[in-house]
């Protein structure tokens, strides 16, 4: 039994092969008779984005389906990237988590969203922010 080959090249991790539609066609032009009766020529699809490549120019569906495979993930890579930094750069969190007011004897908590009473929290109860 023939073994599959895995496709080549960079694997973006957040893309998998269901999100992948593969079709085989008959080439068109110039190449002889070999070219024009065998669907050896494979258009690629990701999905969710609507991607398309496809690849004929060569004779067997190996050659040609590691050719789309390389130009979809010429494609994709750089958009998943530039998506990946985008969500980091909303997701950051603030880096102050508490600002302590002596003068009004506050204690204000970025996170919770919520002002205490900077004595009790000095006391020891720490219920309210655990809560």
């Amino acid at each position: 039994m023939k073994q599959r080959k895995k496709l080549v090249g960079p694997w973006p991790n957040s893309v998998t092969k269901k999100d992948l539609e593969i079709t085989w066609f008959n080439g068109s032009g110039g190449g002889g008779q070999n070219r024009n009766k065998n669907a050896n020529c494979c258009r690629m699809k990701h999905i969710p984005t609507g991607i398309t490549t496809q690849a004929q120019e060569h004779k067997s569906r190996e050659q040609n389906q590691k050719a789309a495979w390389q130009r979809m993930t010429a494609l994709l890579v750089p958009l998943i990237k530039s998506l990946h930094r985008a969500t980091i750069k909303t997701e950051r969190p603030t880096k102050v988590v508490r600002t302590y007011k002596q003068k009004q004897n506050l204690v204000v908590d970025k996170r919770l969203k919520q002002k205490f009473n900077m004595n009790e929290i000095l006391d020891g109860q720490l219920q309210e922010i655990h809560n």
